[in-house]
């Protein structure tokens, strides 16, 4: 039923799955549920340890940007979660939206010459 309400949208299933769950708990309810799985090891189905790596490293730059934290990504494993993202299709579709555009890896402006 809710890919039929998303209408096929990955990001609107997700969304509205996690809005639905939301407003059925507390702030409290909410809170006990992350703390209890921080030790959980189970994946999402059909991914990978380097689509979790990804994940580690986009959504800790979520968190740490607001809060004016710098966090330095290990390169090692940015180059991993990178190259996932290239060759992975959906969702991301990097290399139909972004092939071809000049890449850095750091916060420099790039040279258009």
């Amino acid at each position: 039923m809710n890919p039929i309400r998303a209408r096929d949208d990955l990001h609107r299933l997700i969304h509205d799955t996690a809005v639905r769950h939301a407003q059925r708990r507390t702030t409290g309810q909410l809170l006990a549920e992350l703390r209890d799985s921080v030790d959980a090891r189970v994946a999402a189905l059909g991914t990978t340890p380097a689509d979790r790596l990804m994940d580690v490293l986009v959504h800790g730059q979520d968190i740490a940007l607001p809060l004016g934290i710098e966090r330095t990504m290990p390169v090692a494993a940015a180059r991993a979660g990178i190259q996932r993202v290239w060759e992975v299709g959906a969702p991301f579709h990097a290399r139909e939206k972004l092939g071809g555009l000049p890449a850095r890896g750091d916060r420099r402006p790039v040279d258009r010459r």
